[in-house]
């Protein structure tokens, strides 16, 4: 029960803060490019309604005209159209993952031009004070190695806001098709986005527990290959000393990061496990209507009573 509380708060922080912070995101990344910002945001909204089309088409659309074929005898003409536009959307996804991938790097590479230029400009205006504390030093040593980091949270930003999209998309689609639906789709996700949270929180952690270790790991390896401390280094015989510091720390580093994955990842194994089952169980209910309401059942008769009647009968020749 601690845990489920836990991970209900952890959820319901995490949101709190994404919407503190998509915001300033979304302005920082359209001052970074207004075009590549629109062009993401496009590719995103296709990738949100793709699945749900897709559902529709093959779950719906094409099970019906497969039945209704079988059935009527109405020939399978009917069935161009929605396989046309499920080949289409498989084509437009495959060619706009390769713009996603393209964009995304010069968003990124952009992204960290504008960050160290910020940087640079807010440093050069603190007070020389400031430069005399080790706890400046940390957060100096995480804003400059941990640039990628606005980016990584602009990445999952789209992403959060696209699988919301695709999940209400995909919502309003199993309420067409069966309400059920829904109930095994909820239950099925809603664990992954309670844990989501947790796993975001227990992230960030690691970083803010690592950032002294970081920073001592670049002065050790600064103090081992720069030019000023070599002499010195060799003199005092500090280089074995140094080294085996560095080793200790990198350990440490990925011993903690090792140990925290591998427990989210197990977790993270087995709810993709959960949500696979959930649309297998889709599919399989979709299909096993669809053969129950549209195909005559192996029970029911076939014929009129008349020759039923005579063909049992026949069993007396």
């Amino acid at each position: 029960m601690a845990t489920a509380a836990g991970s209900v708060e952890d959820f319901r922080s995490a949101w709190r803060q994404s919407i503190a912070v998509v915001p300033r995101v979304f302005a920082f990344l359209w001052e970074v490019s207004p075009t590549l910002f629109v062009t993401l945001a496009c590719i995103l909204l296709f990738n949100a309604f793709a699945p749900a089309a897709l559902a529709w088409l093959t779950m719906k659309v094409i099970v019906d005209g497969v039945v209704e074929a079988a059935t009527t005898a109405s020939g399978w003409l009917a069935l161009v159209v929605p396989l046309a536009a499920v080949f289409a959307i498989w084509m437009i996804n495959a060619g706009l993952s390769s713009v996603d991938v393209i964009v995304r790097r010069v968003l990124q590479q952009k992204t960290e031009v504008l960050e160290s230029v910020k940087l640079l400009e807010k440093s050069a205006t603190l007070d020389i004070a400031f430069f005399e504390t080790p706890r400046f030093y940390d957060h100096l040593h995480q804003a400059v190695n941990h640039r990628w980091y606005v980016h990584l949270v602009a990445n999952q930003s789209l992403s959060l806001l696209q699988q919301g999209i695709s999940l209400v998309a995909m919502l309003g689609l199993l309420s067409v098709l069966h309400p059920v639906a829904i109930a095994v789709l909820l239950s099925t996700a809603l664990p992954s986005l309670l844990l989501q949270g947790r796993f975001a929180k227990r992230r960030s952690e690691f970083f803010d527990e690592m950032a002294r270790n970081s920073r001592v790991q670049e002065y050790l390896h600064d103090l081992l290959t720069s030019r000023q401390s070599a002499a010195e280094v060799r003199v005092f015989g500090l280089a074995r000393h140094f080294v085996d510091r560095f080793l200790d720390l990198a350990r440490i580093q990925v011993n903690t990061f090792w140990n925290r994955e591998r427990r989210i990842l197990g977790v993270d194994v087995c709810l993709s496990a959960l949500s696979l089952v959930g649309t297998a169980l889709i599919w399989v209910f979709a299909v096993i209507q669809a053969v129950g309401l549209g195909f005559p059942s192996a029970t029911s008769p076939s014929c009129s009573p008349p020759p039923c009647s005579a063909a049992v009968n026949s069993r007396d020749w």
